[in-house]
């Protein structure tokens, strides 16, 4: 099976989920195998019961983390998946969204898992034959060594000869002793010649730079157990496990709105406890002065999670951590605004990514933050 194989390579932790839950979803795949030689109806009411049951998980158990489980139930939904018309597919959006985040999980551990593209046909399941090697990779394994040339004899003997002629000659000329002026002479560089430059350190990255700001996508969102203004996020980064991010957005963004969105994120801030929980960023929105109006910023479509923002003529790299002392982010925020065409700027200049510039859906001359 596909997670077998991904958990021997490098930095892939499949992990094995507690017995009695590992036991428990062997039986779901073992009822959803049995309805697809039934009614559809059948079928489509386990899907509901598992859309229930991850409203509020990233997984399918408390292991936070993929889990071989997780790869199992994902081979035996495929052939479900991807026949699910648009409106079950709406019904049944938190299986979706599991589904959807776990095989592209997998096929970032390994490039060869084929994706089901929803929404669109049929796809085949991520199964062993996915990730066997290439036949141009076996086909390498099995091509013998090629064996080296034998030096013909005259060549050899003549290279052996070689080095004999040449400590001969070495041996016959008589060695002149410098001269000290001659000496002192050489060792000055020569007249008209700029003795060499030492390398130019590394350009300093800019204000911006500094700040990795990224694309995310969030595949959880949950109250705040001890605050009513306050989301508990589970956002997608490109990372081998999406991040918790905590935003006070409850009382501007409905909950459905941020699930599954797109949105971006600064990801190199220092984890912050709020309200008792880790906070790993801060999500970016746009908004009037007074906060009347708070939106979300909106990559383009077909940005990767993770993808990092860009402005024009803003270079340098990201810093690890940004650090609070040297007040590296309180010089950035003043400068973030949306232009009059709705765009994400920094100092008038538009955030960039692979598929276009990104906006706020109606804030003109908005602050970022």
């Amino acid at each position: 099976m596909v997670y077998q194989l991904l958990n021997q390579q490098d930095n892939v932790k499949v992990i094995n989920a507690a017995p009695q839950e590992a036991e428990r979803w062997r039986k779901f795949v073992s009822d959803i195998n049995s309805s697809k030689s039934g009614s559809h109806d059948k079928t489509f009411s386990l899907l509901q019961e598992l859309n229930k049951e991850l409203l509020p998980k990233v997984f399918l158990t408390a292991v936070n983390g993929l889990t071989h489980t997780d790869v199992e139930v994902l081979h035996s939904l495929t052939s479900v998946v991807s026949k699910l018309s648009d409106k079950e597919r709406a019904e049944v959006c938190n299986v979706v969204r599991w589904y959807d985040y776990v095989q592209h999980l997998l096929q970032r551990l390994d490039p060869n898992v084929t994706i089901l593209p929803l929404g669109k046909g049929q796809a085949s399941s991520p199964t062993e034959k996915d990730v066997e090697p290439s036949k141009k990779a076996n086909d390498a394994q099995k091509e013998p060594a090629k064996k080296e040339q034998p030096v013909p004899k005259k060549t050899e003997q003549a290279q052996q000869e070689k080095p004999k002629e040449q400590a001969s000659e070495k041996k016959e000329q008589p060695v002149k002793k410098e001269q000290p002026a001659q000496k002192e002479k050489k060792e000055q560089p020569a007249k008209g010649k700029a003795a060499p430059k030492a390398a130019a350190p590394a350009a300093e990255s800019s204000d911006f730079a500094k700040v990795d700001i990224r694309v995310g996508h969030v595949i959880s969102v949950k109250k705040h157990p001890s605050a009513d203004n306050l989301y508990v996020e589970e956002i997608d980064l490109g990372e081998s496990a999406p991040r918790t991010i905590i935003s006070g957005l409850v009382k501007h963004v409905p909950e459905t709105e941020l699930l599954n969105s797109n949105v971006l994120v600064i990801c190199n801030l220092k984890p912050r406890k709020m309200q008792g929980i880790d906070s790993n960023g801060m999500v970016l929105c746009a908004s009037t002065d007074d906060k009347g109006v708070v939106e979300l910023l909106v990559p383009p479509a077909g940005v990767k999670p993770g993808e990092r923002i860009t402005v024009e003529g803003e270079d340098g790299e990201p810093e690890a951590e940004l650090n609070p002392k040297k007040k590296q982010l309180e010089k950035v925020l003043p400068e973030l605004k949306t232009d009059d065409e709705k765009r994400a700027c920094y100092k008038g200049k538009p955030f960039k990514t692979s598929q276009g510039f990104v906006f706020s859906k109606t804030l003109k001359g908005g602050n970022i933050n």
